[in-house]
């Protein structure tokens, strides 16, 4: 039986070639020896098949996606409208727009926002929305800012620009927020453009997921406004609107929150801390950024929430990056895009072209700083109002690099630069009380006063009367409280239509020669008129019933009820007008002194019941005083320097008095003298003069006093005012003390007379008053006749003053 074998043939490999000078290698292995029984040779080998290969390894998992970016933010802020430069020449600084535009493109991964007062009560806003609105918006496109706060200083602002700049900016999808405002029907052209608490929230995409931003200012800001601006405007409370919008950014889609708010004055930070603590641990808004927190307050983190609470950078950017170790820091240092430095240098070239030629009435003599710049716009405001004090805060006048100190003249640039917020004018009277307190106060550093002294002592040189009224005029931000405004209770009327800047260009633009800080009327070289006019009011009534006498005395042997039954009335009544000039002064004062009285004597054993006595008159005196001061000395005067002086003196009566001695004539006193005044303190001088004293005018020529005598008289009189102040009540008082001595060395008729007055004042306009009055006389070396009054009452008093331009 034959066998048959099965041959599979292999594929044969190739032999490589050989390099030379390489060994070759074997071609096969060496031949194993068979095992036994085994065939040898190629025909006895027979090849396995081969096994099935396993299968493939699963691919790998796709790697996973990257981490998105981290969320990231940058807010702006205090650009206030400055989009140019306004010091025209080499060498301007950038605007704090490009200064921000220039930090937005060194953060490219960054989405910006602005936290408020972009366009602000700017005349640079206002100026470029009217000359190219278009190029305006381009230019806020440009920087890269996609939404916009509406701030407090925002709603001040004149509302026909802004409104005007909003719609612009709105029909290229860049908003403006403020998340708690609404408009009344009348009120609705703010409304309309910005995105208030009516409307949905403004969601923004991000690769991070939508942002949501709210914008918030707190309801506090509304008085601060002027009324024009302020009406139709309500503000949602803060703790009322911020959770609810943040609920509604959260529904809406928004995968992060940004909340900037603006806080009420004086109170950020602790307003701040309390709005972060009205959310839970993960449930509050990404960051709370917060305008004018403490000064070396960056961010902070409340328990509670842990939501940061990140202070904004004023005329800079910053970043946020909510969830990192750090949460803000500045932005970097970078150069604006183009769409923005062609803006700013177009716009700059604009006004310098414009509005920098030298105003007819802006010529300067010598270099003008900052501070005296705004006394200079004090004087001018004084002067177009007829005001004592003018007043403004110092945050108004703004110094940007270059502009300070001025000189050569005044351009309608210069006013931009320096006053770059417009705001309106107001008036109002207050009280010298009111002005000492804001002069004294820890906020007076924030102001400007003109007319006041820096120790609130004197109102243009002349001694401040607490009681007395003053006119002044202010801007429409401190009318309405700002920085503390200038006091309580102050009611303030608009003056005219102008702002504060168009009044003052108006003054410029008037042709003048000479030194523009000496053109203004200053209210210290004219007359200022002081008006007093008091009335004092007492009566007293004893009555005494139902005491008769029992045997040999009274029933009731006490001093209450054994002492004579009266009623008396007495008026005291003082009209004071005043003139104080630098060259002069002249004091006049009319008093009206009556009074009635009626007396029932004592009961005695003869009259246990006796008669009343009629309601007779029991004082009846006219008197009327005059000094006229002439300031001869107007250097460095000192106490023991005399003033010429002219005293006048008149005294009358109103009918005569009920006695048998003098019922042929009328009272009448005239004593006209001269000498010398010395002022040994601002309210107390001392007169030593000498004249004619006619003591009874009008008496027959046996009476003594009829005829008219050489006379010397000295007095010492402190003018009404201010003597302490207790519990936040002035007391107020004066006194003077007369002394005549007529015909000397013959009769030597001497009188004195005294006098004084001490109030307490209770409400406006009744005080509570003590006086003293002392008539003393004595004729020929005689004994001196005594007449005392002693008045406790109530006194009306009221005060006016009339300042001269």
């Amino acid at each position: 039986m034959a066998m048959t074998s099965v041959a599979v043939a292999q594929p044969r490999t190739p032999t490589p070639p050989v390099r030379p000078g390489t060994p070759a290698r074997p071609t096969a292995a060496p031949a194993r020896p068979a095992r036994p029984g085994q065939p040898t040779g190629l025909a006895a080998q027979v090849t396995p098949v081969a096994a099935p290969e396993p299968p493939p390894p699963p691919p790998p998992p796709p790697p996973p996606p990257p981490p998105p970016p981290p969320f990231r933010v940058a807010i702006t802020s205090g650009i206030n409208g400055q989009f140019s430069p306004l010091v025209c020449g080499d060498s301007p600084t950038a605007p704090a727009f490009a200064t921000i535009a220039g930090q937005l493109a060194a953060e490219p991964d960054t989405l910006a926002f602005d936290a408020g007062d972009l366009l602000g009560p700017s005349a640079i806003t206002r100026l470029t929305v009217q000359h190219d609105v278009d190029a305006f918006t381009a230019a806020i496109a440009a920087s890269g800012i996609r939404v916009m706060a509406f701030g407090h200083r925002d709603l001040s602002a004149d509302r026909a620009p802004i409104v005007a700049g909003l719609r612009a900016l709105r029909a290229r999808n860049l908003r403006h927020v403020l998340s708690n405002l609404h408009c009344d029907a009348t009120h609705r052209e703010l409304c309309e453009v910005v995105e208030d608490a009516d409307d949905t929230p403004v969601l923004v995409d991000s690769p991070s997921g939508r942002v949501a931003v709210i914008s918030m200012v707190d309801p506090s800001a509304l008085p601060l406004l002027a009324r024009d601006r302020a009406a139709g405007l309500t503000l949602d409370p803060l703790d009322e609107a911020l959770p609810r919008a943040v609920t509604a950014a959260r529904t809406a889609g928004a995968a992060h929150v940004i909340v900037v708010i603006d806080p009420r004055a004086r109170h950020e930070l602790e307003q701040a801390l309390t709005l972060a603590d009205l959310f839970e641990a993960a449930e509050g808004p990404d960051a709370i950024v917060v305008h004018d927190l403490p000064a070396g307050t960056g961010s902070v983190h409340t328990a509670r929430s842990g939501v940061p609470i990140v202070a904004t950078r004023p005329g800079n950017a910053l970043v946020l990056e909510p969830g990192a170790a750090r949460v803000a820091r500045a932005a970097r240092a970078g150069t604006a895009p183009e769409g923005v430095t062609s803006f700013v240098n177009s716009t700059r070239q604009w006004l310098c072209t414009t509005y920098s030629q030298p105003m007819p009435g802006g010529h300067l003599s010598a270099d003008l700083t900052r501070d005296q710049f705004a006394g200079l716009l004090l004087d001018v405001l004084r002067d177009r109002a007829e005001a004592d004090v003018a007043i403004i805060n110092r945050g108004a006048v703004r110094q940007p690099t270059g502009l300070f100190p001025l000189h050569g003249n005044v351009t309608a640039l210069t006013i931009a630069a320096a006053l770059p917020f417009e705001d309106s004018l107001h008036v109002a009277r207050v009280t010298g009380a009111v002005l000492k307190a804001l002069a004294t106060s820890a906020r007076a550093d924030g102001f400007y006063l003109r007319g006041v002294s820096d120790d609130g002592t004197k109102i243009n040189g002349r001694l401040i009367d607490d009681a007395q009224q003053y006119r002044i005029i202010t801007t429409g931000f401190v009318a309405t409280g700002g920085d503390g405004g200038v006091g309580a209770g102050v009611e303030y009327q608009r003056f005219n239509a102008r702002s504060l800047q168009d009044t003052f260009l108006a003054w410029l633009n008037i042709p003048r020669t000479g030194d523009i800080t000496e053109a203004p009327s200053d209210p210290a070289d004219h007359t200022r008129w002081n008006f007093r006019w008091t009335t004092d009011v007492g009566f007293t009534s004893t009555t005494i019933a139902a005491n008769p006498f029992e045997g040999t005395g009274l029933r009731y042997d006490v001093p209450q009820l054994s002492r004579a039954q009266s009623n008396n009335l007495r008026i005291d009544s003082l009209v004071r007008a005043d003139a104080d000039n630098p060259y002069f002064t002249w004091d006049n004062g009319l008093r009206l002194q009556y009074g009635r009285a009626s007396v029932t004597p004592s009961p005695t054993m003869a009259a246990p019941s006796p008669a009343t006595g009629p309601f007779d008159e029991n004082l009846d005196l006219i008197s009327y005083n005059t000094a006229f001061t002439w300031r001869w000395f107007r250097g460095d005067r000192k106490w023991f320097h005399p003033l010429p002086v002219a005293l006048g003196f008149v005294e009358t009566e109103i009918d005569g008095p009920p006695s048998p001695r003098n019922p042929d004539y009328h009272h009448l006193t005239l004593r006209p003298t001269v000498g010398a005044r010395f002022e040994l303190l601002e309210r107390m001088t001392l007169n030593l003069t000498a004249g004619m004293n006619w003591q009874e005018a009008l008496a027959p020529s046996q009476v003594a006093g009829s005829k008219a005598e050489f006379a010397i008289v000295g007095s010492l009189v402190a003018r009404p005012g201010t003597l302490f102040t207790i519990g936040g009540r002035n007391i107020d008082g004066g006194f003077s003390v007369e002394y005549t001595l007529s015909d000397p060395g013959n009769s030597d008729s001497q009188i004195v007379r005294a006098s004084g007055r001490l109030s307490i004042p209770l409400f406006q306009p009744l005080q509570l008053t003590l006086g003293y009055d002392l008539f003393a006389r004595t004729v020929n070396g005689q004994a001196w006749g005594l007449g005392h009054d002693t008045t406790i009452g109530l006194r009306i008093a009221f005060s006016r003053s009339v300042q001269l331009f």
